[in-house]
């Protein structure tokens, strides 16, 4: 396959930018999540928040901006967006065809490059320097591996007394296959993976066709993460670990 053109080498950058910054999962540790039920807490950051990670995520920026402003001064464009990275490679992007015109074009690719490559590093570096501990405010909260406390509406607890907080608070909520699976394995210590969700599911609903089952037995989807047929199903935590415990299901094991 041919590489694309100039102008589309630009944008796919700029989508890239966009894409990275919609699929970091946001993480935090716990005691961004301090605030009491309603209040909102704090902001999570993107993550791992580590002190590379702040200098890649603005090196981009900075790489951006100072691409931006060359395009509006040599291009005489005024720049309308807001002061973020991705704010600003979407108003780069509609002056692709003009940036692909220009002399330094080889440059802002190997410059945007880079800067990308430097933050996928850092995301893959510190992937596992984070711990799951539960749900807080619809949210997924972590905490660092060496975080000595932590707190949980404005209470100080160990990593595992906040986790275990947590726990207790997540029964009712509702998550896809993919998340009950992680809550399972992190904080649960029952290594299951979606897919065992999922089959879980199959069995109960053919059990039910056949009459093995009650209509209110076994395990039920409580709705969609997201309109249409094909968004992720969810279900009550509290019935996928009951139902999980029921069957003795680990990952790699045949539902039953």
């Amino acid at each position: 396959m041919s590489d694309p053109a100039p102008a589309q080498q630009i944008r796919n950058l700029c989508d890239q930018i966009s894409d990275l910054y919609e699929t970091i999962e946001p993480t935090a540790p716990v005691a961004s999540y301090g605030a009491s039920e309603g209040g909102g807490g704090a902001t999570a950051p993107k993550a791992p928040m580590t002190d590379s990670m702040v200098i890649a995520r603005d090196n981009l920026k900075q790489t951006l901006t100072s691409w931006a402003l060359l395009i509006a001064e040599e291009g005489h464009h005024e720049y309308t967006g807001r002061d973020e990275a991705t704010a600003i490679a979407a108003w780069i992007y509609g002056y692709a065809d003009w940036m692909a015109r220009h002399p330094a074009f080889d440059d802002f690719i190997t410059e945007i490059e880079d800067a990308i490559a430097d933050i996928h590093h850092e995301l893959n570096r510190h992937i596992d320097d984070r711990r799951f501990c539960g749900w807080h405010n619809d949210r997924p909260v972590y905490a660092r591996h060496n975080q000595a406390s932590v707190i949980v509406d404005g209470q100080l607890y160990t990593p595992q007394e906040g986790q275990d907080k947590l726990k207790a608070g997540i029964a009712d909520v509702d998550l896809t296959a993919k998340e009950c699976a992680l809550v399972l394995t992190q904080v649960h210590g029952i290594k299951t993976s979606p897919k065992q969700v999922l089959k879980l599911l199959e069995v109960d609903n053919r059990n039910r066709a056949a009459g093995r089952l009650g209509e209110y037995e076994g395990l039920h989807p409580v709705g969609r993460k997201g309109p249409g047929p094909k968004a992720p199903l969810l279900f009550r935590f509290e019935e996928v670990l009951t139902r999980v415990q029921y069957s003795g299901c680990r990952s790699g094991q045949k539902a039953s």
